[in-house]
């Protein structure tokens, strides 16, 4: 058994990602009212962000916690070389980001990373037994931290909510929930991708739209193709603007096919608006189990469950009241605890 550590103070925690950039949470407090990717960990344990590939070895000595987001090949290998090389005393959390498809062949240096961690955490709870199974090392389901608390600051009031579904994916990108929620009768919104006017932004948008400078292309594409009924859409903006919009429509439609972390299903749970979405997020069922699909191609089932939301304010409230409640768990707080606990850290 590990022995405990007692630790006066909030440990000092790194998170190492793949997104350029060093910095600390206090230095992006907004951020952290809202956003629920691998930063979720620096705003949890008030530490420090950097790039994989600019961290020292000295740099990692003086923390107490590291975790080591894992989301690619060049990561993989990067992550085996400073476990190599390893004179530090932190404990070191692998964090297994994605569906998982990406670790099914054997890999030496995936089972290296694994069984030289202190701790892997999974974002997706049907992947927990299969990586479980590959290292001696504890493995949990723990997803990542969510700002509960920032989120539920754009909270509509249940009679001020407009009657408009949203579609919580680019239609661009899957067509499932307009399918859907066109057979509903309610108008419908989205948004789609900021078109970008960088350098390979328009470079890309001239391979994927043959245009360089209609920064509403994805806009008018949308409407061409979805016309029956037409969508509302928007360009994505920031988050802030994103949740006041998003916050006022009454009916949410997710049917994601991916194997990972759902945040829509969060989003709807923290807003009180019920969501129909399905199983492979990991936990759609345990905050929406009345509204929660088997798969991401139930279009009957979605359309049923429509029609009940719509028409039936008890099961509606129902719903959304019960999401409230369950959301408590996966808040910042809860995780936190879950954390320490597994790596026998008493903050006191």
């Amino acid at each position: 058994m590990t022995p405990s550590i007692q630790k006066s103070k909030a440990p000092k925690t790194l998170v190492l990602g793949g997104t350029l950039g060093r910095w600390n949470y206090k230095e992006k407090p907004e951020l952290g009212m809202v956003c629920n990717g691998i930063e979720s960990f620096v705003f949890e344990f008030e530490g420090d962000y950097c790039n994989w590939l600019k961290v020292t070895e000295e740099e990692l000595s003086s923390y107490d916690i590291i975790f080591a987001n894992l989301n690619n090949g060049k990561e993989l290998l990067r992550h085996k070389e400073l476990l190599l090389r390893r004179n530090f005393t932190a404990k070191w959390v692998v964090i297994i980001e994605g569906d998982g498809y990406d670790y099914l062949k054997s890999n030496d240096v995936i089972r290296y990373v694994l069984n030289n961690a202190d701790l892997v955490i999974v974002i997706n709870k049907h992947t927990e037994s299969y990586f479980q199974a590959q290292t001696n090392k504890e493995c949990r389901y723990i997803g990542i931290p969510y700002p509960m608390k920032g989120i539920q600051k754009f909270e509509v009031p249940f009679e001020e909510r407009l009657e408009q579904i949203l579609l919580c994916s680019d239609p661009l990108v899957r067509n499932t929930d307009y399918l859907a929620a066109s057979n509903l009768g309610l108008p419908l919104f989205c948004f789609t991708k900021t078109f970008s006017r960088n350098i390979r932004g328009m470079k890309q948008n001239f391979v994927e739209n043959r245009v360089l400078f209609d920064k509403y292309v994805l806009v008018k594409k949308i409407h061409y193709y979805y016309t029956s009924p037409s969508i509302a859409v928007e360009q994505n903006v920031d988050l802030t603007q994103i949740f006041r919009k998003i916050a006022s429509k009454k009916y949410w439609i997710n049917l994601d096919t991916r194997y990972t972390w759902g945040r829509y299903v969060l989003d709807a749970a923290s807003l009180g608006i019920p969501i129909i979405t399905t199983e492979s997020t990991g936990h759609a069922e345990t905050l929406f189990p009345l509204t929660t699909l088997k798969n991401g191609f139930d279009i009957d089932g979605a359309v049923k469950l429509g029609k009940k939301l719509i028409t039936d304010a008890g099961f509606y409230l129902e719903v959304s009241n019960y999401a409230k409640e369950q959301i408590k768990q996966y808040g910042l707080d809860s995780i936190r605890s879950k954390i320490l606990s597994l790596l026998s850290i008493n903050y006191v």
